[in-house]
């Protein structure tokens, strides 16, 4: 995966799931026994960036303090992804 666009394909792929995430989290937080969702980023060897969805190990009650943090995750992917 040397090639220039396939670097930046990683990366749009790699917004486009922290999008997700943040949309996930944001619309699921009054869901009782509502789990967040987390992206993890890596460099990878050949370029690029991989990704992996990670769960909470525990539902969360009411995460609201994590709402803010949803929302800005989802700005900074969009702007990103642009």
């Amino acid at each position: 995966m040397n090639s220039v666009s396939a670097i930046g394909l990683s990366g749009m792929f790699a917004a486009s799931a922290r999008l997700d995430v943040a949309a996930h989290n944001i619309a699921n937080s009054q869901t009782p026994n509502f789990t967040r969702q987390q992206v993890a980023q890596a460099t990878s060897v050949q370029g690029g960036v991989t990704v992996t969805l990670q769960s909470a190990s525990e539902p969360e009650p009411m995460p609201m303090g994590k709402l803010e943090d949803d929302l800005v995750q989802q700005m900074q992917a969009a702007y990103e992804f642009k």
